[in-house]
């Protein structure tokens, strides 16, 4: 077993972890990622690819996506590395009147709080997206929506901070943490032993465990989300589209039909349409541990709510599908946070917005760290003693 330093590790390698590893590198740090596995190995590597800013609930969470959304702008020409960047809009379609109002008044909050939204009527919905079912009433349209390819984005962060002196080390799996008299001194893998004095614990829904080492309880869940990927067709879905169940889903279930097996398994509508033609499908929310097999009953009944937006797609072969966890607290927003151990910090619980908060994450950790405060943000809200 080889002896290193470092002046930070970091441990998970996805969206989150790869982004602090980038800008800690920026203020002169030369820090370690280390992955059990490799880049996008859990949920950064199951996701699709939206970075939606209305999806987010008015509040703290969509100030850092709003923030995320304006880095994201610059982050290839900065990282020097095609990250799949597609700024295409995204809508929140509606097919039911009952959900009018809930996303009228979601919209008024986020417009309300800076962001460039505004809700369409049927006509200007099936001007903006062709092909949408006729039972599509209106929409809320946001152009600040875009598209990031998450493999692309991992290894251009990893890339860019190699060239500042970071070094990634993936198959090094955490088996022991150390520390004297409160303060983290060692990462030990089962190749390394890394003498640090800092430790951010990015390591998704293997966070728990990490953390727990250390005797320090976190609150966050796995709910796996199933996707399916279809064939090519003919280029037709122009933006990021979510359906009102998505958003209400995800904000408030208590409002969905609690006796249908699509509110059972939280379904609602996500899809993009990738360069190549394919089509990218979600999805849902289940709280199943962390059982990431796929199932017939959540793909179908997926497959059916898109379907019923996208008629077009009951003729579409699908290609594959797979699933994935997603770290998730309570209150829904992330711990970005010091612990009671000196050195130590968590950047976990980002649920489904990791891919969308990536780059404000990955600033606000990092001003954390060298600054032991961060003022990008109130972190009281974010912070482990909230729990």
């Amino acid at each position: 077993m080889s002896r290193l330093f470092a002046d930070a590790v970091i441990i998970g390698g996805g969206v989150a972890g790869t982004a602090i590893t980038y800008y800690l590198s920026k203020t002169g740090l030369k820090p370690i990622l280390v992955e059990q596995k490799n880049l996008n190995a859990g949920a950064s590597g199951s996701c699709d690819e939206g970075v939606i800013l209305q999806s987010k609930n008015p509040g703290i969470i969509l100030d850092m996506a709003i923030r995320s959304a304006a880095l994201y702008k610059n982050l290839e020409k900065e990282l020097n590395y095609d990250i799949g960047y597609r700024n295409v809009g995204g809508m929140i379609v509606i097919n039911d009147e009952k959900y009018v109002s809930t996303i009228e008044n979601f919209v008024q909050k986020q417009y309300g709080q800076g962001l460039n939204i505004c809700m369409l009527d049927y006509d200007d919905t099936h001007r903006q997206q062709p092909g949408l079912a006729e039972n599509v009433i209106a929409s809320a349209y946001n152009q600040d929506d875009c598209s990031v390819y998450p493999f692309r984005l991992t290894l251009g962060y990893v890339r860019a901070a190699e060239k500042l002196g970071a070094r990634f080390l993936p198959h090094n799996k955490v088996t022991k943490l150390s520390t004297i008299k409160g303060r983290i001194t060692h990462v030990i893998t089962n190749q390394h032993e890394i003498s640090t004095p800092t430790v951010i614990n990015a390591a998704g829904c293997n966070v728990n465990n990490i953390s727990g080492m250390l005797e320090i309880e976190l609150p966050v869940f796995p709910v796996r989300g199933q996707i399916v990927i279809t064939e090519p067709v003919p280029h037709i879905v122009r933006h990021q589209i979510m359906d009102a169940r998505f958003i209400v889903a995800k904000h408030q279930p208590q409002l969905l039909d609690q006796n249908s097996l699509s509110a059972k398994l939280h379904v609602g509508l996500t899809v993009s349409q990738a360069p190549t033609g394919n089509l990218i499908i979600g999805g849902c929310r289940e709280k199943v541990g962390y059982d990431t097999n796929i199932t017939f009953t959540a793909v179908r009944e997926i497959i059916k709510n898109a379907s019923s937006f996208f008629p077009f797609c009951k003729n579409v072969c699908m290609l594959r599908t797979f699933a994935g966890l997603r770290p998730a607290t309570l209150d829904n927003l992330p711990i970005l946070s010091k612990t009671p151990i000196s050195g130590f910090y968590i950047a976990g619980g980002l649920g489904g917005d990791g891919l969308s908060l990536s780059p404000i994450v990955g600033k606000i950790m990092s001003e954390l760290v060298v600054n032991e405060k961060c003022d990008i943000v109130e972190m009281s809200q974010l912070s482990l003693e909230r729990f």
